[in-house]
């Protein structure tokens, strides 16, 4: 299971909605509205608040949660591990990326003073490239932590040019006539830099949270496609709000998994993240809207 949270406004949000999708077919499980005036005054804390309650009805109803997948927020994390401990906890792949990269600029460049202690020029042109040499170790890792951890090394001897830690489908290994894009690493100072950088990393440290690589993609998808039923400049009642929610939430289920015309999948070395492809779907239907008008005339 997937789960995020999104507010109702761009500012000053009353309310929160916090939706559980199934991560194999994508439709909604289960949602919590919360606002500041009923249960909780920081809108921040809404969604381990809701996740929490997920958990507890779904655990309460005899349902079990294999694995629970979220945007590597910490408070999410604490409520797993404590209140649920036979929940397996996975982390974003791209959110956590995103964390710990954050954390390679201040190695990469910096004041004139601190140059060559905290940074290193030779580090400068490196982001884009380990930013998909972590990518891509989680996603070939097997689930296996040591193999994920030996590619992670892999990254500061490639670039110092020696390549025979490198997976054997790289392109550097692969193409005879690869040469480096990049600046090589010859300076100890930039070497123990980058080192000292992929152990700290949360990756290296708690490999076992990403093994998998999964993504809470759907659910950011579900969260941008509720701006049609929940624009963020309108103001909603209670009921109104918690309509609108149950529409969407129809809606979405029968729409996420719709057969599609075509699918175009490209085949680039250089841009491996951009080989899933894309899908051309048929157009939507709204079937859910005729049952609702049925129900209504039969009751």
């Amino acid at each position: 299971m997937e789960t995020d949270a999104c507010f109702s406004a761009f500012r000053n949000a009353k309310r929160s909605i916090t939706f559980g999708l199934c991560n194999e077919t994508h439709t909604v499980l289960a949602d919590k509205v919360k606002s500041t005036n009923h249960d909780d005054s920081s809108v921040q804390r809404h969604e381990t608040i809701a996740t929490k309650e997920i958990l507890n009805d779904f655990k309460q109803e005899g349902i079990k949660v294999r694995c629970i997948v979220h945007d590597s927020n910490n408070s999410v994390s604490k409520v797993v591990k404590d209140d649920f401990p036979e929940v397996k906890e996975q982390k974003d792949v791209w959110h956590v990326i995103k964390n710990v990269m954050s954390s390679f600029k201040k190695i990469s460049k910096g004041t004139k003073k601190t140059e060559n202690i905290c940074w290193h020029g030779q580090l400068f042109d490196k982001y884009d490239g380990i930013k998909n040499h972590i990518w891509y170790s989680i996603m070939h890792s097997g689930n296996d932590e040591t193999l994920l951890r030996d590619s992670l090394d892999a990254i500061v001897s490639h670039y110092q040019g020696y390549h025979e830690s490198c997976r054997l489908t790289s392109h550097c290994v692969r193409n005879p006539r690869y040469a480096p894009s990049r600046v090589l690493l010859t300076d100890p100072i930039a070497i123990d830099l980058l080192s000292k950088f992929v152990h700290d990393t949360s990756i290296y440290k708690n490999p076992h949270l990403v093994l998998e690589g999964l993504s809470t993609s759907y659910v950011e998808a579900a969260n941008n496609a509720l701006r049609s039923f929940l624009p963020k400049r309108h103001s909603f009642g209670d009921t109104s709000f918690q309509v609108r929610v149950d529409l969407f939430i129809l809606h979405w289920n029968e729409n996420v998994n719709r057969p599609f015309k075509r699918a175009v999948v490209p085949q680039n070395e250089g841009t491996p993240r951009e080989n899933s492809g894309r899908k051309y779907q048929s157009k939507k239907t709204f079937q859910y809207l005729e049952k609702i008008w049925i129900s209504y005339l039969e009751a």
